[in-house]
């Protein structure tokens, strides 16, 4: 009997000490929006080809210069935007040298440099902001080849797979 006794007090204060343990000491407050729909990207692998440019093109121009001669327009369009969405972060990424150049293509010595249509640098890895209007957007881009090195470029075929992302605001 004293046993059952012990045994129920050895309970309780168990029971009581372990309320202690688990009280309250704040709590958290989750808020924020739920938009509509954002756009959607009309196609979502795109390929851009720059045709047969001269290394020696290439080789006349400065480390992460850029020449008409060797670029490509491009658009990603994307559709049924709708009013609450008025803005878009468009990120490129890849490996990328300290020129914001586009590094993974080969022969050695040529990089890709993206702009927008309006000429700013889409700097590699970084959120570039696009206005948006409710409907159809076209983002119009421009992808040129640059050296990234002072010696001279290889020469043969080049491909780069360069992923992007798109967050809407």
């Amino acid at each position: 009997m004293k046993m059952k006794m012990v045994s129920a007090a050895v309970f309780v204060f168990a029971a009581l000490s372990s309320q202690a343990a688990f009280a309250i000491d704040g709590t958290l407050n989750f808020t924020g929006t739920v938009k509509s729909t954002a756009c959607s990207l009309e196609s979502k692998d795109l390929t851009v080809t720059i045709e047969k440019v001269a290394a020696s093109t290439l080789n006349a121009l400065a480390v992460g210069e850029t020449t008409p001669g060797a670029s490509e327009p491009f658009s990603l369009v994307l559709r049924g935007c709708p009013a609450s969405v008025t803005s878009a972060n468009v990120k490129f990424k890849g490996n990328s040298s300290t020129s914001n150049q586009f590094t993974d293509a080969t022969p050695s010595a040529v990089g890709t440099i993206i702009k927008a249509a309006d000429g700013t640098l889409q700097v590699p890895n970084t959120d570039m902001l696009a206005a948006l209007v409710e409907g159809d957007n076209t983002l119009n881009y421009v992808a040129a080849l640059t050296r990234t090195k002072t010696s001279n470029v290889g020469t043969g075929s080049w491909t780069l797979n360069l992923p992007f992302e798109i967050t809407y605001q």
